[in-house]
């Protein structure tokens, strides 16, 4: 099932990827978002430790934390698969959702690789709920994440 963005978008759920009895298969976990996934060798979550895989993408973590802050956001639910490329090598994708501020505004952090080794993106999609959007102005934008921690203000105000 998709994970639904706006009334009209969805993006693909990492965990529905690849299926569970397909060998490249390691792990997948849909649930509350914990920072201790990234960043804690001794969290184990239900059976797994999942900061061997997440730990390349923990000062990415950092970054748009302290861009959150500011805006009164928190990640908030996760959607994870870890499994192996078409080199053998463990990737992981996952889709990472924050809470709705009172501005409307949510963030849906995607980091996505394919089984094609060297594949991958790293963005972010900014959505505004319905109610709260001004008059010709758009409801979503997707940003490459390098791009949002550049200028944060640059895509917020485009909303």
């Amino acid at each position: 099932m998709k994970i639904q963005i706006t009334n009209k978008s969805k993006i693909n759920n990492p965990v529905e990827f690849i299926p569970n009895n397909d060998p490249a298969f390691i792990n997948s976990f849909e649930g509350v978002f914990d920072e201790r996934f990234f960043k804690d060798a001794n969290f184990i979550h239900l059976g797994e430790n999942y900061e061997s895989y997440l730990k390349y993408q923990a000062s990415n973590l950092d970054a748009l934390k302290n861009s959150l802050n500011s805006i009164d956001l928190q990640l908030e639910y996760i959607w994870l698969i870890i499994f192996r490329n078409e080199d053998e090598r463990v990737s992981t994708s996952f889709v990472i959702k924050t809470n709705t501020n009172n501005e409307g505004l949510t963030i849906f952090w995607r980091k996505y690789l394919s089984r094609a080794a060297g594949s991958g993106q790293n963005d972010l999609f900014l959505v505004r709920n319905h109610e709260n959007v001004q008059e010709g102005c758009i409801d979503k934008i997707k940003v490459k994440f390098t791009d949002y921690i550049k200028n944060p203000n640059l895509f917020l105000t485009s909303l």
